[in-house]
């Protein structure tokens, strides 16, 4: 039987039960409402997070992106949802993605994972981040991803602008070596024209050693003309201009122009009886030789011919030289590009190119017009001013009977050259001193100063050269006539002011004759 006092009891458990159930609502209400909250919170920062977060199931179905990778991708939402992530990549394979997303979920987290995505058809560079999430038996990966794209091309900027500086390094390493060996090569040719030239001076012109002797004083002199060439790569020598026959240079280099063409036909069109142009002619070969090598491999696989043409052009006077081909051609954005070092459209480029052809017309006061179009041809054409004088041969205003007297200083730290030198000088008439180095060649100033005549010195020497020799000499006030001998070209005005003249080596008996012939009295006189 149950009493009032038990029924208020169970009244009062009831509603302390009541009472605990309506807490534990409240605190349910208010776990789910935080829950809401921080559901609303998360898809918030994951679709408004600047960093392209993508998220993927085991299979590589993307399940969700945000705001950032749809950018990145360059795809709305519904494109991208439910699609495999492989669509996307370019970088790696489809494979080796399977494999990679494999590895992820079985570790549950990866890093510094790299990705090549489409982005219309650009492609993008990624570094991803990644984690796993877990949600029941279906797990999602959320990757977190960074594009690098303009990281690499700073990078490849960087990597070629050290390429370019190592190559430039290269170039200027080759370029000391070629100015070293052009000079001991220029003492060499020195030494075969001289003394060819003493041996020729003794023969009579019947004897049958005279043809070849001749033909081995022509090799030395083009020989010089390559020392000379290699000198100018170098960057150590300044050739003066001389008169240069275009038309005749062109003939005379036919057979190399052939070659290089390999089996392109080739046509000449030369005129006759131009003006000279005042010119480096080993400079002006190379340059006719560039453009027909150019020519040669825009018709490869093309009919038709290389037309060669030197001309004088009716309106300005120039002397020009046109060089035409009827192969590939070039789109303008390329021939806007074609003077750039470096810039080749071949697959291996040749370094300079058109940049030193540029540079050499320039430096003649030219101009240089290329004209091109795609599958039609290129036409380039090199315009030169022209001179009234005429090419005249080396030697030809030295009177091949001179013969002088007094005495000459000649120093040279090479013994061959020295030697050689010694017997033309004295060959010539003159009582010749021979000093090993510029201070031995200042002791025999010092000690007989009126004694000397003429000093004949060579430019580069060990501790003292030429032009410390020379200012060394009128610091002394001796007034003695000084020439240079130098495989250098033209010297700086503060320097040649010091020098009565210069002869380049290598040069012939005649060169050195005409050299002399003002600053030696004649031996009859």
């Amino acid at each position: 039987m149950t009493t009032s006092a038990d029924a208020e009891a169970e009244r009062e458990r009831l509603a302390r039960q009541n009472t605990s159930l309506s807490a534990a609502n409240a605190d349910l209400r208010h776990a789910n409402e935080a829950l809401v909250f921080a559901g609303a919170r998360y898809l918030a920062l994951h679709d408004l997070a600047p960093t392209p977060l993508v998220t993927v199931d085991a299979g590589g179905l993307i399940s969700e992106v945000n705001y950032a990778a749809e950018a990145l991708l360059g795809r709305a939402r519904a494109q991208l949802l439910a699609q495999p992530l492989a669509t996307f990549v370019i970088d790696p394979p489809a494979p080796e993605l399977a494999r990679q997303l494999h590895a992820l979920f079985a570790t549950g987290a990866a890093a510094d994972v790299a990705l090549t995505v489409l982005r219309g058809d650009a492609p993008v560079e990624l570094l991803v981040t990644a984690v796993v999430l877990p949600n029941g038996s279906l797990p999602h990966a959320v990757l977190a991803c960074v594009d690098i794209t303009a990281r690499k091309l700073d990078e490849a900027v960087r990597e070629r602008a050290i390429r370019h500086t190592g190559e430039a390094q290269r170039l200027e390493s080759l370029g000391v070596l070629a100015g070293g060996i052009a000079h001991d090569f220029n003492n060499l040719m020195t030494v075969v024209l001289a003394g060819t030239d003493l041996v020729l001076h003794d023969l009579s012109g019947a004897s049958p050693h005279v043809v070849p002797l001749r033909e081995v004083r022509d090799a030395a002199r083009h020989a010089g003309e390559l020392a000379h060439q290699m000198l100018a790569y170098s960057g150590r020598v300044s050739a003066p201009h001389q008169p240069v026959d275009l038309a005749a240079l062109v003939r005379e280099l036919e057979p190399l122009i052939r070659a290089t063409a390999w089996s392109t036909p080739l046509v000449f069109e030369l005129s006759e009886r131009l003006p000279a142009i005042a010119g480096d002619a080993p400079q002006l070969r190379q340059v006719v030789l560039n453009l027909v090598a150019n020519a040669a491999e825009a018709m490869d696989g093309h009919p038709g011919a290389i037309t060669i043409v030197v001309r004088r052009d009716a309106r300005t006077e120039d002397i020009l030289v046109e060089v035409r081909d009827v192969g590939a051609g070039m789109a303008a954005a390329t021939q806007t590009r074609i003077f750039e070092p470096y810039f080749s459209t071949k697959l291996a480029g040749r370094g300079l190119g058109l940049a030193v052809v540029h540079g050499v017309v320039r430096a003649h006061g030219g101009t240089l017009r290329v004209d091109s179009a795609v599958s039609v041809g290129t036409t380039v054409q090199i315009a030169l001013p022209a001179v009234v004088r005429t090419a005249v041969p080396p030697g030809a205003h030295a009177d091949l009977a001179w013969r002088g007297r007094g005495r000459v200083l000649l120093v040279d730290d090479d013994v061959a050259v020295r030697r050689t030198l010694g017997r033309v000088l004295g060959g010539l008439g003159l009582t010749v001193v021979m000093a090993s180095s510029a201070q031995e060649g200042l002791t025999v100033l010092t000690e007989a100063p009126r004694g000397i005549d003429l000093v004949v010195t060579d430019l580069t020497m060990p501790t003292m050269n030429g032009v410390a020799f020379a200012r060394a000499i009128r610091s002394l006030g001796i007034a003695v006539p000084i020439v240079l001998v130098t495989g250098y070209g033209e010297l700086p005005l503060d320097s040649a002011r010091l020098f009565t003249a210069s002869v380049t080596k290598p040069f012939d008996l005649a060169a050195l004759r005409a050299v002399l012939q003002p600053l030696i009295p004649r031996a009859d006189s």
